[in-house]
């Protein structure tokens, strides 16, 4: 949170199995003080800090994934939203609605009615489960050093993985938890491309959660990621892999730019938006560099007997072709 005070983007996300507490950890205890969940505390301290500057603004949007569909919670007729990459903003929402916030109170109504609109239902392990990833979007525009900065913050509720021996579910209810563990595994495989070292090019696309995360894996955010375990030793297989998912999250790094205030298309770009732009130029040509230099390298230390045989195989290619053009059978316009 002080990051996105300081201009930066940053993401906060739960994880873990169906029933482990993501949901309260995030949203939790909004009338008793002691048992608030993360959102309510993350209010509490963008609030302090836009009472003290006189200039800063923020927004909210609300948004929940749903069978790999996105839904505005705000406004719910808008729906199947689009995603869309830039290189000024990042990753954007298409269309999703933005609500000027006057008040910590206000925000957080907005939150609760948003989260009653949302997919949950009953199964044998969660009496609430939810059936749709969340996803919680606060702007903040403030002036730092007289120069305007946004600094962005992702809150994400993410369903949990379930088992259907365990939960219970059909129809519907397996379809969506299909659809769960499909993005969860997107979410995996990404987490994985980032850290083996190999993968060249990352899977961002595979999933819409993933192209959501695509900043906060990898890119241009702080990211926190809060894992949600359960404590009995029926769920050890489930605590075991939401663990192992930490530890292996834990190894991603990102890129961390200080995000300026978006220019109006007539206005020339700022010096920041410049020098992040240069910035990340220079680190493509470096990858791509890299990449020649171990192809390079490859090919320097292939062993001799490959290029002779090779030479074996062109030459065989060759005689093959010319004891065919000899050949009483083939037509003269052939050779």
């Amino acid at each position: 949170v002080n990051h996105v005070l300081e201009g930066h983007n940053g993401c906060i996300f739960t994880y873990g199995q169906t029933g482990a507490g993501k949901t309260h950890s995030l949203l939790g205890g909004a009338g008793d003080p002691k048992e608030q969940g993360i959102v309510w505390r993350v209010m509490d301290k963008l609030w302090e800090s836009i009472n003290q500057n006189g200039e800063s603004s923020m927004t909210i949007s609300v948004v929940e994934m749903y069978c790999e569909k996105l839904r505005d919670l705000v406004d719910p007729n808008k729906d199947n939203l689009a995603i869309k990459t830039t290189a000024e903003t990042g990753v954007v929402i298409v269309g999703v609605s933005e609500t000027a916030l006057n008040s910590k109170e206000e925000a957080l109504g907005i939150i609760q009615k948003a989260n009653n609109n949302r997919a949950v239902s009953a199964t044998s392990m969660n009496q609430q489960s939810s059936r749709s990833h969340l996803i919680l979007i606060l702007k903040l525009r403030m002036h730092l050093q007289g120069k305007p900065r946004t600094g962005k913050l992702f809150l994400l509720d993410l369903a949990g993985s379930e088992r259907q021996q365990k939960t219970g579910t059909e129809g519907q209810q397996l379809e969506e938890a299909i659809q769960i563990n499909k993005s969860l595994s997107a979410l995996g495989n990404t987490i994985c491309a980032l850290t083996d070292g190999k993968t060249s090019h990352v899977r961002y696309r595979d999933s819409k959660l993933t192209r959501l995360l695509q900043d906060s894996l990898g890119g241009n955010s702080y990211t926190t990621l809060v894992l949600c375990c359960s404590p009995a030793t029926v769920h050890a297989h489930e605590t075991l892999s939401t663990l192992r998912f930490g530890a292996r999250a834990k190894l991603v790094e990102n890129k961390i730019v200080l995000s300026a205030e978006i220019a109006s298309p007539t206005s020339p770009p700022t010096e920041d938006v410049v020098v992040a732009a240069l910035l990340e130029r220079v680190s493509q040509l470096e990858k791509c560099w890299h990449e020649r230099e171990v192809a390079a390298a490859k090919s320097a230390h292939r062993p001799p007997w490959t290029r002779f045989f090779l030479l074996a195989v062109a030459l065989e290619l060759i005689f093959a072709c010319l004891s065919w053009s000899t050949l009483p059978w083939v037509p003269s316009r052939f050779y």
